[in-house]
């Protein structure tokens, strides 16, 4: 056990020695990222070994190349989440938030991964050990194999937690684009019809838009001044409503209005009668999503009581039948 000891530390001097040797090669290639493409996790791991970090950011940065399924799913939860930092933006649209691009996400999974699971792994070797010295001083012999048989567990150990740490960017990712396009869907509901009103009386659409994006509002309000922020730089009103339904994308919501917006600026139509159909539709599916979230909540407030009085019956049934057994025993 001592020799397992000695291996261990042996292993982990040659790591350390082999990332010194790397550090300043990284600090180079490193510099080569710009802050765009250096994850959160990676700067903090940089004030320790900028070497290591750098190798998970050129990671990131070499997966994210690729043209596949996953990084099309990405992209586009980066962008219904608004997390995502598009290359021609000075800064990010959310500072704090965990990643905010492929390259980003992709290191902040290869990290969450190593850490995680070369942490459980390292734990389970190091309380096995230890263990084995204990033994070891009271007295006991240990069988010279008894190190080996910790490897398996390890193993086990640390690439289930590698998994788990591999795949929580996913989840995080996910929950944070569906809680966003829920709350833009919501907002959009109510303030369609304040888009009818402006027209109404007298505005032209992209006036009205504009008009309602200086208002305070939520993730409705802010993709409506992302739209008038691309109108002043480019002036193509057809180009910024696509941005719109680009970035939110899967939104039935979303793209009933964008569609809307862009016939009548193609095609130069009258949109009082899309508005009012529009705002109609907008209304029914909101009292339809406000519903079902009720019930969905109704249903939630359900399980602790019912699991309650599961518990109270099945205790009323089961301890009696205990007491009496246990008599009958007695």
């Amino acid at each position: 056990m001592i020799e397992w000891a000695l291996a261990l530390l042996g292993g982990l001097a040659a790591f350390l020695l082999a990332q010194s040797a790397l550090a300043s090669r990284g600090v180079a290639r490193q510099g080569r990222l710009a802050t765009q493409y250096r994850s959160r996790s990676g700067r903090s791991l940089g004030r320790a070994n900028q070497g290591l970090a750098a190798a998970f950011d050129r990671a990131g940065a070499s997966r994210a190349l690729r043209t596949d399924g996953a990084n099309a799913r990405y992209l586009r939860q980066l962008k219904q989440a608004d997390w995502y930092w598009a290359p021609d933006e000075p800064q990010p649209p959310r500072p704090g938030v965990p990643f905010w691009n492929l390259e980003t996400l992709w290191a902040e999974k290869y990290l969450a991964a190593t850490l995680l699971g070369g942490a459980a792994a390292a734990a389970v070797l190091v309380a096995g050990m230890g263990m084995g010295i204990v033994l070891q001083l009271g007295g006991a012999a240990l069988s010279p194999l008894a190190g080996a048989g910790l490897l398996l567990p390890a193993s086990l150990l640390g690439g289930l937690t590698g998994l788990i740490g591999f795949s929580g960017p996913d989840g995080q990712l996910a929950s944070a684009a569906v809680a966003r396009q829920r709350e833009l869907s919501l907002e959009l509901g109510y303030r369609i019809s304040e888009i009818r009103s402006d027209v109404l009386a007298g505005l032209t659409l992209p006036a009205a838009i504009g008009s309602l994006s200086r208002r305070a509002g939520g993730p409705f309000i802010e993709e409506l001044r992302r739209m008038t922020t691309a109108l002043k730089v480019d002036a193509d009103e057809v180009k910024a409503v696509t941005m719109l339904l680009d970035r939110n994308e899967g939104n039935e919501f979303v793209i009933e209005f964008g569609n809307t917006v862009r016939m009548a600026l193609l095609h130069g139509a009258r949109v009082e009668s899309a508005l009012n159909a529009l705002a109609d539709a907008a209304q029914t599916r909101l009292r339809q999503t406000v519903q079902a979230q009720g019930r969905r909540n109704a249903q939630e407030m359900g399980r602790p009581v019912a699991m309650t009085t599961t518990l109270v019956i099945s205790m009323l049934i089961i301890a009696p039948a205990v007491a009496a057994i246990l008599e009958g025993i007695g």
